[in-house]
């Protein structure tokens, strides 16, 4: 059997949270639970607990590097999400001339492409 997903810190802390509050969510953590699932029947559990509990973030291996650009690439997506801010045409053609979101564009792309043809 693999390793809890769940530490005992982030266990004591779900105990705080009230029978009410947790019924107020009852349908979305049916859907987390669902996904959970979905992602040990696929054998995806485990990669995604290695990404997000991995200490060393300077790993300098491939895998490495997109693990710490995956972490990366969350915090600072909840963060524009939490913003409420939404993109317009003008401002997305001006982002496509930063460096950083160029390369992470044409890595998704080559990405895509080598993925489409083992499809």
């Amino acid at each position: 059997m693999g390793k809890p997903v769940i530490n005992d810190k982030v266990r004591r802390n779900s105990h705080e949270l009230s029978d009410k509050e947790l019924l107020n969510h009852k349908e979305d953590l049916y859907e987390f639970i669902e996904i959970i699932k979905i992602l040990k029947e696929k054998n995806i559990l485990p990669v995604i607990t290695t990404i997000f509990t991995k200490k060393d973030t300077n790993d300098s291996s491939e895998i490495g590097k997109i693990t710490n650009g995956i972490k990366k690439g969350l915090e600072s997506s909840m963060a524009s999400l939490n913003n409420g801010k939404e993109l317009n045409t003008f401002q997305l053609m001006k982002l496509m001339k930063d460096p950083e979101i160029n390369r992470a564009i044409t890595f998704l792309l080559a990405f895509f492409k080598g993925m489409g043809k083992s499809l």
